[in-house]
C-alpha cells in the first residue's frame, strides 16, 4: 500500500482510521461495538510502523539508518 499510494497518503489514511475508531470506541454502546472498533484501530495503528520505516529510509543516509531506527 505504501509503494502504491506513497508514505504520506498512507499515513493520512492510517490517521483517519485511527481517529474515526477512537471516536467510535468512545460512542460505543455495547461490548461488541467496542471490540469491533478496537480491531479496526489495530489496522489503523498497524500502518504506522511501515510508514515510519519508509520515512526514515527516505530521509536518512544509508549509513545512519540503524541509528535513526533505534531512536
Amino acid at each position: 500500500m505504501i509503494d502504491k499510494l506513497g508514505a504520506r497518503k498512507t499515513a493520512i489514511i492510517g490517521l483517519l482510521i485511527w481517529t474515526s475508531t477512537m471516536v467510535m470506541a468512545g460512542m460505543s454502546t455495547s461490548y461488541e461495538m467496542f471490540l469491533f472498533s478496537r480491531v479496526i484501530l489495530g489496522i489503523g495503528e498497524g500502518m504506522m510502523i511501515p510508514v515510519s520505516g519508509k520515512f526514515i529510509s527516505n530521509w536518512f543516509n544509508k549509513r545512519e539508518l540503524g541509528r535513526a531506527q533505534s531512536s
